[in-house]
Formats: structure tokens, C-alpha cells, sequence
């Protein structure tokens, strides 16, 4: 009797466990069977006839998971799940929203959007992501990589961001479109105009004088010393000043340099090319404040980009100098210090791993030994990759 007394008194707790046993058994079967309760393996949960992926739900997780890495977040994983599978199912509820209402984005407006002109928000995402000038270059360099010399790699990594990116897009301008019928749709009833008006119907007559206070004949109104030194010793401290102060009255005159100055300005200059050719580096400059030097080693495509540049180069020989330019009273004068032939830029395969000491000494033997990029990337530890990232040597 003992032993069924302590069985009754643990039937809640025997209840618990052996339910939390059939939940676990239920959602390990819904995962890994061929069966679910909706169907197929295939399928997570259901929205009216439109089914959530278990392949695409696992993808979701695993980019929310490596953006919450990269942010330096920790989030339990149960809990990113269910924030995935909620926003997934909330994307298929305003789908099937937008689409019994025949709201749809025509290829003219995705056009305009993306590349025409309205395309300035997509422009700013080219620009603070990819560093392009604009959309309409990111667009031309994904799909005509040739033009670019772009290995075939890349360009396949640029389209896939330009379509991500176009899809993003077009469910902004669908939630646009739908915010913009939505909001339409709401009007004040009549209730609500009538205690609109209610509130602001109330109206009062107001009659009165006035006379200007300079209009006031001083023997009329008299003040008593006592009562401005009342006010002024009340009043003193909201004007009290902290530090000194000095009233100062002054005239802009615009600074012209005489023909002496500009002259005088001339010989400086020609005195600096003087010196820069007949001392080495820029130790000509060393006791001529006027003049800033600024050191820079620029690759043949650079200086062909500035026509004034290089033209003065092209009749310079190492160790001269001559004037490039004259703009306003700036004058830019150019030293050729060196001429050489090597790399201007390279290019890396790039990956951010996470592990113990060990575990990242043991991918970094793999890829000294000659293991594919690939492979090695495919790893758990490896959070991003990147292959044939091009580097300047230059900036």
C-alpha cells in the first residue's frame, strides 16, 4: 500500500515525464521521417496551401545563425528556430495576402527601381556594400564579366547578390504597395468627425485695450529705486556670465595678392623645383614651409587616369621635377623619385574560422598541404569565405 501511495503522489510527475517523452519522440519523427503531420518530409508547417520547406527552413537557420556569429551574438538555438519559422510563416501569410489581392510589381518598376530613376536606394546599398559607383555598373559587371576581365567565379558570386538583391527589392515595393492600399482603406466615421468637431468647436469673445508701454509719460508711472534693485537683485543670476566677455567690431576685406605677390610667388616656386632637382628625394622642401610634400606610388592605370600628370611623367626622368599644374594661386608640382615594374594588386582566398587553438592550427596544415579552398571552407569551423579577393598593394 506504501509503494501505491508514493506511485499516486508522483502520478503528475510520471504524467509530465512520459509527455515530455512522446513530445520529443513526436518532433524527432516530425523532423526525420518520411511522414509529417502535414504530409510530406519535405514540409515544416503548413499556411493555407502554402507549405514552409524543411531544406529551406534549415538554410534560413543556418544564415541567421552565422549573422548572429558575426554580429558576436549568442542566441539559443531553439529560440533562433522558432524566430525563423515564425518570420517564415508570417512571409508566407503576406504572400498569400498579396496574392489574393493581385498586388504584383511589373518588370518596368522592378527596372526603374533597380537601375532607372529610382534607383538611388539600390545605388547607396552598391555603394557601402560592393564599393561600385552605382547599381547600373554592379548590374553590367555580374552579367558581361568579360568586359571586366572578372573570373567566371566572382561573376557568378555578383549575380547571385544582384538577384537576392532584386528580390529583396520587389518585396519592398509589394509592402509598399500593400501599406499604401491599407492605409486608404482606414477613414474617420462619423462618430469620430463629429467629436473632432466637438472638440474644437467651443469659441470664446475676448474685448479688450492695449497701449504701448513707450507711449507711458515716466512722471505717471513712478519707480522707486528700492523696487528696480528688488527686480535686479531676482533677476541677476539668469544673466550672470561665467567668463569674460568683449564686445569686438570688425570688417572682411577680401585679400588680393598684388603683382608683386603673385611675382614673388613664381620665384618660390621655381626656386622649389630648383631645389628638388638638385637635392635627392624632397630634402629640397626641408626649409620651405609653403610647400607640403606628399609621397604616393601609383600604378600605370593611375596615372594614366590624369591627363596633366601624366604628361608631365612621360618627359620626366628619375630624379626630376617640373611643374604639373597651376590652379588659382595652388601650385602642384610633380617629382619623379623612382620607376619600377611589380605587382600593383593580388589575390587571396579569404576565410574567418572559429575553434580552439588546435582546431584552427589543424585547417591551417590542410591548406599548406595542398587541400582544395573548397573543401576546406565547406568545414563547420569556417563562418565565411571568400575566394580570389583582390587586394591593392598601393593604397
Amino acid at each position: 500500500m506504501a509503494t501505491l501511495e508514493k506511485i499516486r503522489s508522483k502520478s503528475v510527475l510520471l504524467l509530465i515525464i512520459v509527455g515530455a517523452a512522446l513530445l520529443a519522440f513526436i518532433i524527432g519523427d516530425f523532423f526525420t521521417s518520411g511522414r509529417t503531420f502535414f504530409g510530406t518530409g519535405t514540409t515544416i508547417a503548413k499556411v493555407g496551401d502554402q507549405k514552409v520547406d524543411v531544406q529551406e527552413f534549415q538554410r534560413r537557420v543556418q544564415q541567421a545563425s552565422q549573422q548572429a556569429q558575426q554580429r558576436g551574438q549568442r542566441i539559443d538555438n531553439a529560440v533562433l528556430q522558432q524566430q525563423v519559422l515564425d518570420a517564415m510563416i508570417a512571409e508566407k501569410l503576406f504572400n498569400q495576402e498579396i496574392a489574393d489581392l493581385g498586388i504584383t510589381v511589373t518588370d518596368a518598376e522592378l527596372t526603374e527601381m533597380m537601375v532607372g530613376k529610382n534607383s538611388a536606394y539600390v545605388d547607396r546599398m552598391v555603394q557601402q556594400q560592393l564599393g561600385l559607383p552605382d547599381a547600373a555598373t554592379a548590374h553590367d559587371m555580374a552579367f558581361n564579366p568579360t568586359k571586366y576581365g572578372m573570373p567566371q567565379e566572382q561573376a557568378m558570386q555578383l549575380q547571385q547578390y544582384w538577384l537576392d538583391m532584386e528580390q529583396n527589392v520587389e518585396k519592398m515595393l509589394l509592402q509598399q504597395k500593400f501599406q499604401t492600399l491599407f492605409t486608404g482603406l482606414i477613414a474617420a466615421n462619423n462618430l469620430d468627425a463629429k467629436a473632432l468637431y466637438d472638440e474644437n468647436a467651443p469659441t470664446a469673445n475676448v474685448v479688450y485695450t492695449k497701449k504701448d508701454f513707450s507711449s507711458l509719460k515716466d512722471d505717471e508711472y513712478t519707480v522707486e529705486s528700492s523696487d528696480v534693485n528688488a527686480i535686479y537683485n531676482s533677476e541677476k543670476n539668469r544673466y550672470a556670465l561665467t567668463e569674460p566677455v568683449r564686445l569686438v567690431s570688425y570688417i572682411a576685406v577680401n585679400i588680393i595678392p598684388s603683382q608683386a605677390d603673385v611675382l614673388a610667388g613664381q620665384k618660390k616656386v621655381e626656386d622649389a623645383i630648383l631645389a628638388l632637382n638638385n637635392q635627392p628625394e624632397t630634402q629640397g622642401l626641408a626649409d620651405m614651409p609653403e610647400f607640403i610634400a606628399d609621397r604616393q606610388m601609383l600604378s600605370q592605370a593611375d596615372v594614366d587616369r590624369q591627363a596633366r600628370l601624366k604628361s608631365a611623367l612621360d618627359s620626366l626622368s628619375v630624379g626630376r621635377a617640373v611643374l604639373v599644374s597651376k590652379n588659382g594661386n595652388d601650385y602642384t608640382i610633380a617629382k619623379l623619385l623612382n620607376k619600377s615594374q611589380q605587382p600593383d594588386k593580388v589575390k587571396l582566398d579569404f576565410m574567418a574560422v572559429q575553434g580552439t587553438k588546435a582546431q584552427i592550427d589543424s585547417l591551417v596544415s590542410l591548406l599548406n598541404s595542398g587541400a582544395a579552398f573548397d573543401s576546406i571552407a565547406a568545414s563547420p569551423l569556417v563562418a565565411q569565405s571568400q575566394k580570389e579577393m583582390e587586394v591593392s598593394l598601393l593604397d
